[in-house]
């Protein structure tokens, strides 16, 4: 079983859930997902957390595939996207493929940059 935690209005806060050690943080509030961006505090949070701390966290995204990418800038291990996905029944299966596809795409981007650093 894996259990998480979200809701944290404050670094401070998401340290003291932590603490408690959850399999998760989770940022960014479920059901709120339905602008074309995520939200400010989600990316904030999530980059923050991600930098710093080795407990996993889910970032919030919204409903929008661009907004894959601008999560995924965060660090954030995991990507929540409820909307994104739910939002059009019947196609939730290709909306989590198309997901993996942009996430499989950046990581392709990234390591690529990064071989060509290590080759300069």
């Amino acid at each position: 079983m894996i259990v998480g935690g979200s809701g944290f209005e404050t670094r401070h806060a998401a340290l003291e859930a932590g603490e408690a050690m959850p399999d998760y943080l989770l940022f960014g509030r479920l059901g709120q997902d339905v602008s074309d961006t995520p939200h400010p505090k989600t990316l904030t949070m999530a980059e923050w957390w991600a930098a710093m701390v080795e407990l996993p966290c889910i970032a919030l995204g919204a409903r929008t595939p661009e907004s894959i990418d601008t999560v995924a800038e965060t660090g954030a291990e995991f990507i929540g996207l409820a909307s994104f996905v739910f939002d059009r029944s019947g196609e939730e299966a290709e909306r989590v493929a198309e997901a993996n596809r942009l996430l499989n795409e950046r990581y392709a981007r990234e390591k690529a940059l990064a071989e060509e650093r290590a080759d300069a």
